[in-house]
């Protein structure tokens, strides 16, 4: 069996890259029963979102969350969860039963 070419396995990468853009892109539109308001969900299953995650850190590709502004978003709110998650911890004691 004959490996493939470089020009081959870039247009590999570049439909696999179409590919998971469209798949993480699609949603779907729908009407809210209760406000009859047109609504948005993202269709992408946690397994497409992470084969996507896994294909940008495979190549090296990544984001500062300074120059995003969903990114900056996203990491206020990841942190203040984490905040907010550890003052609900009680911490163990020898006495415990």
């Amino acid at each position: 069996m004959s490996k493939a070419s470089s020009d081959e396995l870039a247009e590999l990468h570049k439909v696999v890259a179409k590919v998971l853009n469209h798949q993480i892109s699609d949603t779907v539109e729908f009407e809210d029963e209760e406000t009859g308001e047109r609504k948005q969900i993202f269709t992408a299953t946690p397994a497409t979102i992470s084969a996507a995650i896994k294909f940008l850190n495979d190549n090296d590709i990544s984001c500062d969350p300074k120059d995003d502004d969903n990114l900056s978003d996203l990491a206020e709110k990841l942190n203040k969860k984490r905040l907010s998650g550890r003052g609900k911890l009680k911490p163990v004691t020898e006495d415990f039963h």
